[in-house]
């Protein structure tokens, strides 16, 4: 199964339903209670696509328009 959503990963994951890669501040509090295990992935590089959907529109608020001048100057490194 593939999901974006981490609350509906968790309890599949509790059940035995398999194993997921997710941020570990998702699972802090699991963990904490000792609900769930962890174990780092050292030395990968791991990497999430992201992307920024706007409106098109001929007027663009100066805090959007910064946004994308953030993102696109991330995208570039």
């Amino acid at each position: 199964m593939e999901t974006e959503n981490v609350a509906m990963i968790k309890p599949l994951i509790r059940i035995d339903m398999g194993i997921s890669i997710i941020p570990l501040h998702a699972v802090a509090e699991e963990l904490k209670r000792k609900e769930l295990h962890s174990l780092r992935i050292r030395d990968h590089r791991i990497v999430r696509q992201v992307g920024l959907v706007y409106l098109k529109s001929n007027h663009t608020p100066k805090i959007l328009s910064e946004l994308i001048r953030v993102f696109t100057e991330v995208q570039a490194h």
